[in-house]
């Protein structure tokens, strides 16, 4: 770590790592931003901005265990059974598929069990 002994090196770790920083937070807060717009699209079941007050690199989806099991098992979709998905996994490229995979999960789940 002798760079942090040297202050211009020092001032400029600091200045990219605060620059990467902000970079991944706006990420972060765009991929939360085409989740909830593709939710909105896919997933007419439920209304889905309470995401957008949500911050940080996780977003809380509130969807049932069964719902997050099909996910996983037959879309590839991982979170935790509490619903909480990882926005750093969501590109936009998969975010769509990641919102219809949810809305598909759960109606096999909710179908099945009404049936």
């Amino acid at each position: 770590m002798l760079f942090l002994c040297q202050p211009n090196l020092s001032i400029l770790t600091v200045l990219c790592c605060s620059l990467f920083e902000q970079e991944m937070a706006e990420r972060m807060n765009k991929m939360r931003r085409l989740l909830v717009s593709n939710l909105e699209k896919h997933c007419t079941f439920r209304e889905w901005s309470f995401l957008s007050g949500q911050s940080g690199m996780f977003a809380y989806t509130g969807l049932d265990a069964k719902v997050c099991k099909e996910l996983m098992r037959s879309y590839h979709v991982y979170l935790l059974l509490t619903g909480r998905i990882s926005l750093s996994g969501l590109t936009e490229k998969n975010v769509e598929y990641v919102a219809k995979s949810i809305a598909q999960a759960y109606d096999v789940v909710f179908n099945k069990n009404s049936q």
